[in-house]
């Protein structure tokens, strides 16, 4: 077994702790980390939503993997995230509707299944629906079920 920390191992959120057994890897939460974002981004000054994962990408704000959707990769980007590693990853256990642990999932591949309890996504779409909580990383109860 092999377990990686890819973010949310030195502060208060941003959890991706990513596990692999074999040929299957899981990760367990994939949030938005709130400190490394507040360096760039706040209130007023949002990520562009645009542009897809490139502000993220290129912030450091999300791991430099193959493994999002590609429908949010712009082709500038295409060939950087095409040659970055790809590891296995079936799904994204959520733990809980905190942005810090769920605020990144909806960047995954939508091959990628999201996996938490039923209240977990309820809470998750009502923060959603009411835009509490409106980035793209953000979306998961409507582009995976």
């Amino acid at each position: 077994m092999k377990v990686v920390l890819y973010d949310g191992y030195d502060t208060i959120g941003g959890n991706k702790i990513y596990v692999q057994e074999g040929d299957n890897g899981i990760f367990l939460d994939f949030g938005h980390n709130f400190a490394k974002g507040g360096m760039y981004f706040q209130e007023f000054l949002r990520e562009r939503s645009v542009r897809g994962i490139n502000d993220f990408w290129k912030l450091n704000l999300i791991p430099h993997l193959n493994i999002y959707r590609r429908d949010l990769i712009p082709i500038d980007l295409s060939d950087e995230v095409r040659n970055a590693p790809n590891i296995p990853v079936s799904a994204v256990l959520i733990t809980h509707a905190h942005t810090d642990h769920a605020g990144n999932a909806a960047l995954l591949d939508e091959d990628i299944y999201v996996v938490a309890s039923p209240i977990t996504i309820a809470l998750l779409k009502t923060s959603l629906d009411t835009g509490s909580n409106s980035n793209i990383g953000s979306e998961i109860p409507y582009y995976n079920s």
